[in-house]
C-alpha cells in the first residue's frame, strides 16, 4: 500500500478532498514522519493519538507490551477475579500508548501515567478518549521521573529516553520527535538509573499468585538499548529485585522483566 493509500484508508477512511491530501503528501515529502500525519497509530489492540506529537510508538516496544500482556495471561483464561485491582505505572508515558494497551487488556485494572511534559499527559488523555477508556480507571501525574509518585504498584511499565545524545537515529527523529522522550544523558543511562533508583521502593511486594505459578503481584518491565546490555547487566546485581534482560522480535536485547519473587516462565 502506498502513501497515498495508507492517508486515505487511515486519515480519511476514503473521503478527502484534493487539497488536504496534497498537503499531507507535502508534509510527508518534506520528512514529518507519516504517522504524525495520519494522526494516529495502532498498538496492541488500540489506538494512540498522535496529534501532539508525543514519540512515535515503536514496533519493538509493542513487542515487550504483546509479551507482558501474555505473561500476565488473559482473564477469560484466568478469571478476572485474580485482576481486581491490579495497580499499574507507566513510567514516561509520552501517547500513553503502555498504559492504554493494559486498561484495554485487563479490566479489572487502573493506572498512573507519569511524565515531566504536561503537553504529554493531554496526549495521555486524547489517547485515552480515542480508545474509550473511563478517566476513572487512571490518573495523570507530571513528575520528573519518581518525584511525585506515592505508593506501590503490581506492574510498572517504563520507555524511558535511553539514546545518547551523540548517537545516531532514524531521519527525521530529531527533526520531528520530542528530542527529551528519546535522548537522555551519561551516554543514554541517566533516565533508566533514574528509574531503577526508585523501582524497588514503588513495586509491590509479591501478592497471591495467579493460577499457572508464574506471577506475583510486584512486577515490572523496562526497554533499554541493545548497545546498553552490558550496563544494564552489571546495574541488575545492585537492585534488590530478580531480573531477566529479554530479547526483541529481531533478536535484540530489549528489555528487562524484573520483580520481587518472580518465577520466569
Amino acid at each position: 500500500m502506498n502513501t497515498k493509500e495508507l492517508l486515505m484508508r487511515d486519515k480519511y477512511h476514503g473521503h478527502a478532498d484534493a487539497g488536504s491530501l496534497e498537503n499531507d503528501l507535502m508534509r510527508i515529502a518534506a520528512g514529518e514522519p507519516i504517522d504524525y500525519v495520519i494522526g494516529w497509530k495502532p498498538f496492541c489492540g488500540i489506538e494512540a493519538d498522535l496529534s501532539l506529537q508525543p514519540l512515535i510508538p515503536r514496533e519493538e516496544t509493542e513487542y515487550w507490551v504483546s509479551e507482558c500482556i501474555r505473561f500476565l495471561g488473559s482473564e477469560t483464561r484466568r478469571g478476572g477475579s485474580h485482576f481486581q485491582n491490579l495497580r499499574c505505572l507507566d513510567m514516561c508515558t509520552g501517547s500513553g500508548c503502555i498504559a492504554a494497551a493494559l486498561l484495554k487488556a485487563f479490566s479489572f485494572a487502573s493506572c498512573d501515567c507519569v511524565d515531566n511534559d504536561p503537553q504529554m499527559l493531554k496526549a495521555v488523555w486524547l489517547t485515552m478518549e480515542r480508545n474509550s477508556i473511563s478517566p476513572e480507571r487512571y490518573r495523570l501525574i507530571e513528575s520528573d521521573m519518581w518525584e511525585h509518585v506515592e505508593g506501590v504498584y503490581d506492574l510498572i511499565c517504563a520507555n524511558p529516553p535511553y539514546v545518547g545524545e551523540q548517537e545516531e537515529v532514524g531521519e527525521g527523529v530529531r527533526e520531528h520527535e520530542p528530542t527529551q522522550a528519546v535522548f537522555a544523558g551519561d551516554a543514554g543511562r541517566a533516565a533508566l538509573s533514574k528509574f531503577f533508583e526508585g523501582l524497588e521502593e514503588h513495586l509491590a511486594e509479591g501478592g497471591p499468585p495467579v493460577p499457572n505459578g508464574t506471577f506475583e503481584r510486584g512486577l515490572a518491565y523496562c526497554e533499554f538499548s541493545p548497545m546498553q546490555e552490558a550496563w544494564v547487566q552489571e546495574h541488575l546485581t545492585t537492585l534488590a529485585c530478580q531480573g531477566k534482560i529479554c530479547r526483541d522480535q529481531y533478536g535484540r536485547a530489549r528489555f528487562l522483566r524484573m520483580g520481587k519473587r518472580v518465577l520466569y516462565a
